[in-house]
């Protein structure tokens, strides 16, 4: 269990500290001495996912560039297939129309 253990929330990470004997009734200070390696830990780890997290973020920022690209030329092809199906439309009327003349020649 944790029962010489506690856990340490320092800059948004999580770690466990070994506590001695006499924990429960140590002052602050002696426990501030032990939560220092937690930080120290917290930090450490947090250099060594920076790079991973700035080249993820930098992959999202350009993946929903794209997205955007990709939004917008969906928005005008959805225009262009409007446009032809307008345009199909009255090639339709004028053969039916060319249908009709012939018809009463």
């Amino acid at each position: 269990g944790l029962d010489r253990r506690s856990l340490c929330h320092r800059g948004g990470a999580a770690s466990l500290v070994e506590a001695g004997p006499g924990f429960a009734g140590s002052s602050a200070s002696h426990r501030a001495h032990r939560v220092v390696p937690a930080v120290a830990r917290a930090a450490e780890e947090d250099d060594f996912f920076r790079p991973v997290r700035d080249a993820l973020g930098s992959k999202e920022a350009d993946l929903e560039e794209r997205v955007k690209t990709l939004s917008d030329s969906e928005a005008n092809l959805e225009e262009r297939v409007k446009t032809l199906s307008d345009s199909e439309a009255q090639l339709e009327a004028q053969v039916k129309d060319l249908s009709d003349a012939k018809a009463t020649l």
